[in-house]
């Protein structure tokens, strides 16, 4: 049987449509899912250790973080009354000694890779949160327009 079009051109027809449907869900999932991915490289940590964080934009906008505080460590508390809520503090850092200013910024689908050393803190569950200004320029005053959060991990 004769196809009236050629293998190769049949091939490539089926890669772009493939690609296309995997940029369709990536888009999909940055849409419907979380718009930023902060993801830790590990889920246990001692004191003292450094913490490998990756933050990904699914955002159709740019996102920028603060020149102060571009992430903050958090420590889950249950509550008494149930075991599975938890109730989220998030540890005092000193002021910050200058104008709280967008420093950088991450475009749409890029990733931003921080260390953190983690200080002597209590031994539990943490998660880090990440402030963001959407579609702000550096140099400008930081505003928060979103929060997000990392992955829970432990502290011994």
């Amino acid at each position: 049987m004769k196809f009236p079009f050629n293998q190769k051109a049949l091939i490539g027809a089926i890669v772009v449509g493939l690609i296309l449907v995997c940029f369709l869900v990536l888009v999909f999932w940055g849409w419907k899912g979380q718009k930023i991915k902060i993801v830790t490289d590990k889920t246990t940590y001692e004191n003292g250790t450094v913490l490998r964080l990756k933050i990904r934009n699914f955002l159709f906008k740019n996102a920028c973080f603060s020149s102060c505080y571009p992430y903050n460590l958090e420590r889950s508390y249950r509550s008494e009354n149930s075991s599975s809520d938890s109730e989220w503090k998030v540890y005092t850092y000193q002021d910050c000694p200058h104008s709280d200013l967008v420093e950088k910024c991450i475009r749409p689908f890029e990733t931003k890779a921080f260390e953190i050393s983690l200080p002597q803190v209590k031994k539990g569950t943490h998660r880090i949160s990440v402030s963001i200004c959407e579609n702000c320029q550096v140099g400008q005053k930081f505003q928060e327009t979103s929060k997000f959060y990392s992955n829970e991990f432990k502290i011994k």
